[in-house]
């Protein structure tokens, strides 16, 4: 919610605990999430590599899950 209300501080500070989460306990699943939602804080701030490295980050993070990679559409599907 911090993230949509511009609330850039909070974000990441909820952002950070949860990663902590994911690591401590883990949660790869978790992990890729956080780094996706990390990337758009960095997207929203203006701070374009940055979010471009964890997205990519996040992506690799998704298909290293069990499972998940089936879940990411190939880049010549639309989004339609």
């Amino acid at each position: 919610m911090a993230l949509f209300q511009g609330d850039w501080t909070g974000s990441e500070s909820h952002f950070n605990q949860s990663m902590q989460e994911a690591e401590a306990t883990g949660n790869k699943r978790l992990k890729a999430v956080v780094m996706q939602a990390q990337a758009e804080l960095y997207f929203r701030r203006g701070d374009w590599q940055e979010a471009e490295r964890l997205f990519q980050a996040a992506i690799q993070a998704s298909i290293n899950t069990n499972g998940i990679q089936a879940q990411w559409p190939s880049m010549g599907t639309s989004w339609r």
